[in-house]
């Protein structure tokens, strides 16, 4: 319930508020093993998602600074 009362103020995406639901449900549910387990593929499921973000930021990256390269020459061409 605290996850779905807070989720509006968080700065997650579906993918990470489902993995993170998909954990709490799970955690009345076995023993301190399967507890280990259990957090150990949703640390391997996060890592996956952050490598993507860190992707997808690289790439981002380079397109602005491109553009503000080539927005700048656009700005010296014009006023030249």
């Amino acid at each position: 319930m605290a996850l779905n009362e807070c989720k509006h103020n968080l700065y997650f995406e579906k993918e990470d508020l489902e993995i993170l639901n998909t954990f709490i449900q799970g955690l009345g549910n076995s023993d301190f093993e399967g507890h280990k387990k259990n957090f150990n593929i949703v640390l391997k499921k996060l890592e996956g998602i952050e490598k993507e973000a860190e992707d997808i930021r690289e790439k981002n990256e380079k397109l602005y600074r491109y553009l503000g390269v080539l927005g700048g020459l656009l700005i010296v061409i014009i006023l030249v």
